[in-house]
């Protein structure tokens, strides 16, 4: 029997209740690989990648890809909460070294809490343009939180856009929900 294939289904309207539920935002797509990993989140009105068929509903998903699904909406659900439970997420590995790494640290970030480009660079001994490529190339965008990383005047760039319209729209949107419930650190 070959490989299991990878699937894409829409949590957006799973969230309706959530805080997630009030973002700015159309769709919410979470794609599981054939290994029952959550290969991709993909924030907005949908389209931007077809890696694995669309599902509508749970019905054709396997028990472990409908399980890991679950997992994805509670977590989700539970945003800004409670969003440093990644562990008991099963996650895609990080396509290189650097990713990792620049994953590491993206997670280690607080909610409510931001560091520059500059400052996350310093940290991973590279360079502030290479921490942004990391950051528009994460393919996981608030599970791997990249919108904690701010220019170091204004916000910047969100999921490949500009510092202006709806991506950063967004990016301000989810750091102003995350300040909002912060918990003060110990």
């Amino acid at each position: 029997m070959g490989a299991r294939q990878g699937v894409r289904l829409d949590i957006y309207p799973y969230l309706h209740h959530s805080c997630l539920g009030h973002a700015p935002l159309e769709a919410l797509y979470l794609t599981i690989d054939g290994s029952a990993r959550i290969a991709r989140v993909e924030l907005g009105s949908g389209g931007l990648r077809q890696d694995a068929p669309l599902q509508k509903g749970f019905a054709n998903l396997s028990a472990a890809q409908a399980q890991v699904v679950q997992l994805g909406i509670d977590w989700l659900a539970a945003w800004p909460n409670s969003p440093t439970e990644l562990d008991r997420l099963p996650l895609a590995p990080a396509a290189s070294d650097f990713q990792q790494r620049l994953r590491s640290a993206l997670v280690a970030t607080q909610p409510g809490q931001t560091l520059t480009y500059s400052r996350l660079a310093s940290a991973l001994a590279t360079a502030p343009r290479a921490v942004g490529a990391g950051c528009r190339a994460n393919p996981l965008p608030l599970l791997v939180p990249c919108h904690r990383v701010v220019a170091a005047q204004g916000r910047g760039g969100y999921c490949g856009g500009s510092s202006a319209g709806e991506w950063a729209a967004l990016k301000g949107w989810l750091l102003e929900a995350e300040q909002a419930t912060a918990k003060p650190r110990d």
